[in-house]
């Protein structure tokens, strides 16, 4: 039986959120510390918005994008993923979430199976109503993608790992 989910796609300047009951989307968010704080107080911001998503949704499961560290000159110029403070996103959602309930880390390049993030954005708007209403509306309101890979994340649990669990 799947259960009560939250998949993160931590970044130190927007996370994307989503929420699922079963198999079912039930909502998505968008944490977004304010710009004019340091980094440390961005991660605590961080912190407070999960453990409020944590008690507030009451998963039995939280899945966490996990960043493999891999960076070159073709992804986010060099940068992005290898700087030490989007790391210490990645770890603040991670310990956050394993403080509370079951947490699961996927590898990003794993999950995402290196198909380019605008492409998975438009997979996940295909196959979910509410969220491709939304974009529809404001299509700017997930324009990094955060909130869809949340929702791929999840997706990609849900067929790869679920099933895998359930045919042993």
């Amino acid at each position: 039986m799947l259960r009560k989910v939250i998949s993160f796609d931590p970044s130190i300047k927007k996370t994307g959120v989503a929420f699922f009951e079963g198999p079912e989307l039930v909502c998505w968010n968008l944490f977004t510390p304010k710009t004019d704080l340091k980094p440390h107080e961005r991660i605590d911001s961080l912190i407070e918005s999960v453990i409020k998503a944590i008690q507030y949704f009451g998963p039995d499961l939280c899945l966490v994008e996990m960043t493999t560290g891999k960076v070159n000159r073709g992804r986010h110029g060099g940068g992005g993923a290898g700087l030490s403070t989007y790391g210490m996103a990645v770890g603040a959602v991670y310990a956050a979430c394993w403080s509370r309930c079951e947490v699961q880390g996927v590898d990003d390049n794993h999950w995402t199976r290196g198909v380019p993030k605008r492409t998975r954005q438009l997979a996940v708007e295909g196959s979910h109503k509410m969220y491709r209403d939304a974009i529809r509306r404001i299509p700017t309101f997930d324009a990094g993608a955060d909130i869809s890979d949340a929702i791929g994340l999840f997706e990609w649990w849900k067929t790869d790992c679920l099933l895998r669990e359930t045919s042993m």
